[in-house]
């Protein structure tokens, strides 16, 4: 829906007070996903003014695009190269390699990833297009797109060095400077016990109330795969052709609290153990999973519940949050824990949020 309001009464104003400032871009988180996406602004733009009575518009600012979700970021000056990708990332794991980056926000409107076994990086000629599956001597081009990550596999695990060339081009395939890295897919550690630690929450307004964790739809990447997690009502189950028990910290898994955290049409609540926002439980919230033969786990999809929105406020209940802090904790015999250090995330998890070490 696209309703067109009267500009001159929906405005923010901002006042630097002792200075002059050049403003260049915006962005915009308009709505609350999943409720409000609705409300989300999709025409904006800045006006200026030096004694806040005359106002002008600010050239380039104006734009028109739907700022639900993720939101949007744009410069008012249109930028004339395409810029490197940035936060390019590689996990290995037994024949593959996962690749993740950001864009940079330039004239870029997609991406090249190259391979080799050579330490060289690619050159690319401005104007050519290097179409995905193609090669060019001793490059191999193995994605062209607009995505920002992708899966690298079939690949050697024998010890073989992968060399990686990623670059973003434009519209006229003029190329950005090469963002280079190396990876040798390998065998990662294994281990029998896995905890998902709740450390924190956000949300709960109401002071009567004693916060409860919210959650649910647990999915693990194990062995460079992605496994949703099926359970019945006695914590028993199978993953990646690999029998399972789960046993919760939460409550009896005879009510399911367990299985709820799997299941995406139920939620997994904690009890009120958490003093309150910001602040670790007083006592230990945790998933755990054992496995009936060692594994690797790399990686894991976690969501809150369908009912609360970004700021952790609910429709139906006050005492509801989500998790803004939790990580993954290791064992090989159940009794002897170690926290998976590059598990940990530290931001409110309102929708899927992903996270691959």
């Amino acid at each position: 829906m696209h309703i067109i309001l009267d500009a001159t009464d929906v405005w923010l104003e901002a006042d630097f007070l002792d200075r002059m400032v050049t403003i260049e871009g915006l962005e915009i988180v308009g709505g609350e996903v999943p409720d409000f996406a609705e409300c989300a602004p999709d025409s904006y733009g800045l006006k200026g003014s030096n004694d806040g009575i005359n106002w002008v518009n600010v050239e380039g600012s104006f734009h028109e695009q739907d700022t639900s979700g993720s939101g949007v970021r744009y410069y008012f000056e249109p930028r004339e190269e395409p810029l490197s990708p940035i936060d390019y990332r590689l996990v290995s794991n037994p024949g593959s390699v996962y690749h993740s980056w950001t864009t940079a926000s330039g004239s870029e409107v997609a991406y090249l990833l190259v391979r080799s076994q050579t330490p060289v990086p690619f050159s690319p000629v401005d104007g050519v297009n290097y179409e995905s599956g193609t090669s060019y001597d001793h490059y191999e081009v193995i994605y062209e797109g607009t995505a920002t990550s992708y899966f690298d596999n079939g690949l050697a695990s024998d010890g073989t060095v992968y060399y990686y060339s990623l670059l973003s081009f434009d519209s006229h395939f003029r190329y950005s400077d090469i963002v280079a890295e190396k990876a040798i897919p390998e065998e990662r550690q294994k281990h029998k016990y896995f905890r998902f630690h709740i450390d924190s929450i956000y949300g709960c307004t109401d002071p009567y109330y004693e916060p409860r964790a919210y959650t649910e739809e647990l999915s693990l990447f194990l062995d460079g795969e992605w496994y949703q997690v099926i359970i019945d009502s006695e914590g028993r189950g199978s993953v990646a052709g690999k029998s399972i028990s789960v046993r919760s910290s939460v409550g009896d898994l005879a009510n399911s609290d367990a299985k709820a955290l799997f299941d995406s049409s139920r939620s997994w609540i904690s009890p009120p153990v958490f003093v309150e926002n910001h602040c670790n439980a007083n006592a230990p919230v945790f998933a755990e999973v054992q496995f009936s033969e060692p594994v690797a786990l790399t990686g894991y999809r976690v969501r809150a519940g369908d009912y609360i929105d970004q700021r952790g406020y609910t429709l139906y209940e006050k005492y509801y949050g989500q998790p803004d802090k939790v990580h993954w904790e290791f064992s090989d015999d159940g009794e002897m824990w170690n926290a998976i250090i590059d598990s940990y995330l530290d931001d409110i998890i309102y929708q899927d949020t992903e996270v691959i070490w």
